[in-house]
Parts: structure tokens; sequence; C-alpha cells
């Protein structure tokens, strides 16, 4: 609930808080144990949240922790090609 504004939640925090920890212009990628459109939800209304890419479970099935990392690209291979494709001028240096 800290991603929230406080003004919705006691543990939420300020605008201010959050831009510091999230930055206002810069590309974020948010690796989240859970569904991607939770984040979202908390964030709407911040002031960088197109910049905010969350990366977590699309899909549940009957597999190890490590299978649901993989399958659905939380992986460090997948979130460091998300980090090289929306870095500007990086793609083509780390290519």
């Amino acid at each position: 609930m800290t991603l929230q504004p406080h003004e919705e939640h006691p543990h939420g925090i300020t605008d201010r808080d959050f831009d510091v920890l999230f930055t206002k212009i810069g590309q974020v990628i948010f690796a989240h144990h859970g569904f991607p459109w939770l984040i979202h939800r908390l964030t709407y209304r911040r002031t960088n949240h197109d910049n905010i890419h969350v990366r977590g479970t699309r899909r549940r099935h009957d597999h190890t922790p490590f299978d649901m990392v993989v399958r659905n690209d939380l992986d460090r291979f997948h979130l460091a090609a998300d980090v090289i494709d929306r870095l500007p001028g990086l793609g083509p240096r780390a290519a």
C-alpha cells in the first residue's frame, strides 16, 4: 500500500517521495511477484505512470518457482533485455 498516495492510505508515500524513488521522467521497470495490473492501479495517478513498466505474473500453472519466473519473463535475462530496449541509445551499443 506504500505505492498509494498518503492521502488515500496511512502507509502511502507523498508524491515528492514517490518521485525521488521512481523519478519524474525516467523509465522504471518494476518486477512484481503478482499481477502487473495491481501496481498500475496503485500508481496510475503518479507523475511518471506512463514510464512505469511492470513485469509480473501473466499466468499461473503448477510449475516450480523457477519455471514461473522464466515463463513470466521475470528472470534476469528478460529484465536485462527490457532495460536495454528501453534506455535510449543503449540498444545499439549493447547489441
